[in-house]
């Protein structure tokens, strides 16, 4: 079984600000607040809070010739 990550990123989570949380596909937002039936700070505090988190899997991925921790 995969190791669980989940208390990892909260305590990453912890050490940045609300208003640091941005999504960066910003063309997308329109249609990622009707996807979630949410505003954009409906989701920042979703994520700041991290209260429906219960399992993070860790990727080493390579992107453009560089190796990207995805959680």
């Amino acid at each position: 079984m995969a190791k669980d990550w989940s208390n990892f990123v909260r305590n990453k989570i912890k050490e940045y600000e609300y208003s640091n949380i941005r999504f960066t596909k910003v063309k997308m937002i329109d249609w990622l607040e009707r996807r979630n039936k949410s505003t954009v700070s409906e989701m920042k505090e979703e994520v700041h809070t991290s209260s429906c988190l219960k399992f993070v899997d860790k990727q080493e991925v390579s992107f453009k010739g560089t190796v990207e921790t995805r959680y």
